[in-house]
This record gives structure tokens, C-alpha cells and sequence, in this order.
């Protein structure tokens, strides 16, 4: 009985072991992964944003993985109403990202990002700005939305009127937007290039690559996973080598 029990212990203890080594292994072969993926998503961006324009007619119906960050020219008409996305910091300063609809020469829609405006001396201020009002060529690049953190609610995707022409947003969803316009505005958002004119103050960030990042973090899973098996082969080891004794 008294052996059969301390069979039992070493097996809990060794499956409690590899249970605790497979995980820690799995974590940094995710680790890996995720480094792998922003690594590729570096390379794209930067091989997308080095390659020569292309006519946004071409890409229009594409889904955003195969756009995103794809250097276009659009001709096109902007529309009379014009989005602002609250909450956009620029040197500490609170204000608003403008976002306009164009309709481009064959009937599609999409929405352009013109940049940064700064807010007023209050909340009820509402800003002012200029928008062209004949046929523009525009060149820039494609894109997801704007990252606007963490959505709480139901609120998150309401749109606010601030006037006829103007409606403020916390989050930019295309689809709900895109009912505000009666139009569709597909999957991705038109960044005008920082010296484009019809813009604002603009200075778009390039995708992290991070990749560094989680490399090092799986050295670490796998580190404590290399040190977890060493210490329970030394524990099983003096357990039999008391029982010897």
C-alpha cells in the first residue's frame, strides 16, 4: 500500500509537471506567432507604402487585407456631410479627426481621414473648417479606421448631429456611418497624405513592429519551462533516492 501510494504522488506530481511545461511551451510558440505576424505586417506596410500609386478605382471593391496600406489616387467629389472622431490628442492638445465622405467619378463612396483639427475653448463649440466643393484629386494611403480603444456600451456606435452638415462620433464604424450617408463605404478609410491639400494637420504612424517583444517574452515562457522540468527532475530523483535509502 505504502508503495503503491508513493507511485501514485510521483505520477500526480509528474502529470501536475508535463501539464505545467506543455502550457508554458504553447505560450511561447504563441509568442513566436504573434512576433512572426507583426513582423509580416511591418514588412508589408513598408514594401505597400515604397511601391508606386495606384488608381483607387482599381481596389475599390477589394476587402481591406489586400489594401491596407496600398498607396492610391482617387478623383472625386466630397460629400456636405462630415464626420468628426472625438477624442483625438495631438501634442497634448484635445481635438477631433475629420472624416469625409467622397464619391468618387464612378458612383462609389468611401470615407477620407483629412487629419487633425483642434477643438474649442468648450464642448459646445462646434468647429469650423473648409471643405472643396469641386472635383478634387486626392493621393494617399488605405487603411483600417482609426483605433479608438475599448467600446463600452451601445453608446460607442452613436452618432451625434451637431448640425445639418456635421455629426460626431466616438468610434468609426463604416457600416453605421455609412447609413447616416445612405451609402456604402466598404472596408477601409482613404489617409491623405501628410502634404495633400483638402486636409488638416496630419502625421499618420506607421504599425508598430513589436516583434523584438514577443520574441523575448517566448525565450521567457520557454526559459520556465526548461527550469520547471529541471526542478521536477530533481524532486522525483530525491524522492527515489530517499526511498532507496
Amino acid at each position: 500500500m505504502e508503495i503503491r501510494d508513493r507511485v501514485r504522488r510521483h505520477f500526480g506530481l509528474l502529470l501536475l509537471a508535463m501539464f505545467a511545461v506543455a502550457l508554458l511551451i504553447k505560450l511561447g510558440y504563441w509568442q513566436l506567432a504573434r512576433a512572426q505576424e507583426k513582423h509580416d505586417r511591418t514588412s508589408l506596410y513598408e514594401k505597400r507604402m515604397t511601391a508606386e500609386p495606384v488608381n483607387l478605382d482599381n481596389l475599390i471593391e477589394a476587402p481591406l487585407s489586400d489594401v491596407a496600406w496600398r498607396r492610391v489616387s482617387a478623383l472625386g467629389q466630397f460629400g456636405q456631410v462630415h464626420v468628426l472622431l472625438d477624442n483625438r490628442t495631438v501634442n497634448g492638445r484635445v481635438g477631433f479627426e475629420v472624416l469625409s465622405s467622397l464619391e468618387l467619378t464612378s458612383g462609389k463612396h468611401l470615407l477620407v481621414n483629412r487629419g487633425w483639427i483642434p477643438a474649442g475653448a468648450t464642448r459646445a463649440t462646434i468647429p469650423e473648417f473648409t471643405t472643396p466643393v469641386a472635383s478634387v484629386e486626392i493621393h494617399g494611403h488605405l487603411g483600417p479606421p482609426p483605433v479608438t480603444g475599448l467600446k463600452f456600451g451601445d453608446d460607442a456606435d452613436r452618432i451625434e448631429a451637431l448640425n445639418d452638415k456635421l455629426i460626431l462620433v466616438q468610434h468609426v464604424d463604416l457600416a453605421t456611418i455609412g447609413q447616416r450617408f445612405d451609402a456604402d463605404l466598404g472596408s477601409f478609410v482613404f489617409y491623405l497624405d501628410n502634404r495633400a491639400p483638402a486636409g488638416f494637420q496630419r502625421s499618420w504612424i506607421r504599425p508598430g513592429d513589436g516583434s523584438a517583444k514577443h520574441r523575448a517574452y517566448a525565450v521567457q515562457w520557454f526559459a520556465m519551462a526548461a527550469v520547471l522540468t529541471i526542478i521536477t527532475l530533481l524532486l522525483l530523483f530525491r524522492r527515489n533516492a530517499g526511498q532507496l535509502s
